[in-house]
């Protein structure tokens, strides 16, 4: 990967390029372009022409990527032009593989079924509850996709699944159930528990990257609409519901990775007094998977890191014989032929 060296201001000045300065209108279409909206979507979203937008990138790329080898970062070149960053590394790497992508982005690649991340990458997605890390997406696009197929997101909270799409050159719906006037990418959509229904832009899929709320583990941060506040029964036919729509709505052999992790009641209960009655555990989103219509294929550990709980907190676990949960898996299922 080419040397980042630091921006001067003459340097700014002497690499300015008319080109790479896009409305706010032109940024949106041409993010809309790589994610593969069709002409109509973009058309509705920003009254701008599909067309309009290719020559915006085909202006816009030549400006960027000569900033790129230059030497500047993405994260330079973004705040020089005021793009989102993750747009800036689509038009970069728009050419290379996906090993050359992970390289420039400096993600190792895991070889293994077992992908732990510290932390996630701030150039990705915005901060939101539950975040994941943009590393553990891409890993999950690398195996399970190739470029250009059509990747759904159906609670994109903070977008970390759009912008992962475009660095790696997959196309992407993604949907929440807040409007996002600051990423017209995610489209307003409810999943109703008692009347589901499937979003109108989005079309067949051939991947779909959930990761639901954990039942109630972040119900203080969700609010009361969302699933998290449902009973134990009603949250599980729920997902038995969500499983059986994406089936409808997703190509032949298509893929869903689940990303989920053991819920239990542990807090200050020991291990011993814990009532399994309430517990929603790996085992009941994988049967309710298999019996949908999904074949699991992979399952791939994701664990949560550590370093967030307070020493205090252990000691306390550790004094009472509570046995917390840091265990997250990623299940991957394959669909089958109707």
């Amino acid at each position: 990967m080419v040397a980042v060296r630091q921006l001067s201001l003459l340097d700014l000045e002497a690499s300015e390029a008319a080109g790479a300065r896009l409305s706010q209108r032109d940024l949106t279409a041409m993010k809309l372009y790589l994610l593969g909206w069709t002409q109509e979507q973009i058309q509705e979203q920003t009254g701008q022409a599909a067309r309009l937008a290719r020559q915006a990138i085909s202006q816009a790329a030549a400006s960027i990527s000569a900033e790129y080898a230059k030497g500047f970062s993405a994260s330079e070149i973004a705040k020089r032009y005021a793009w989102p960053e993750p747009l800036v590394w689509a038009v970069v790497l728009r050419e290379k593989s996906d090993l050359e992508k992970f390289k420039a982005l400096g993600w190792p690649l895991r070889t293994w079924d077992f992908w732990y991340f510290a932390d996630c990458d701030r150039r990705f997605g915005d901060p939101w509850p539950g975040q994941i890390p943009a590393q553990l997406i891409a890993h999950a696009l690398y195996y399970f996709t190739l470029p250009g197929q059509v990747v759904f997101d159906p609670m994109a909270g903070g977008g970390v699944v759009p912008d992962v799409c475009l660095a790696l050159n997959r196309r992407c719906y993604a949907v929440d159930m807040k409007a996002r006037p600051d990423r017209p990418e995610i489209i307003r959509h409810y999943w109703d528990p008692h009347n589901l229904s499937w979003p109108e832009a989005v079309g067949k899929t051939d991947f779909i990257f959930w990761d639901p709320p954990y039942f109630q583990k972040m119900a203080a941060d969700y609010g009361p609409d969302s699933i998290s506040a449902l009973p134990r029964e009603e949250y599980l036919r729920f997902f038995a519901a969500m499983f059986r729509l994406f089936h409808v709505h997703s190509a032949p052999g298509a893929r869903l990775a689940l990303l989920v992790a053991d819920w239990r009641a542990f807090q200050s209960t020991p291990a011993l007094e814990e009532d399994p009655g309430d517990a929603v555990l790996l085992y009941h989103y994988w049967q309710l998977l298999e019996e949908a219509g999904w074949r699991v294929t992979h399952r791939i550990e994701c664990p949560l890191s550590t370093q967030r709980m307070h020493p205090g907190v252990v000691a306390a676990m550790q004094k009472k014989r509570v046995l917390g949960v840091v265990t997250r898996t990623l299940l991957v299922a394959q669909k089958r032929k109707e």
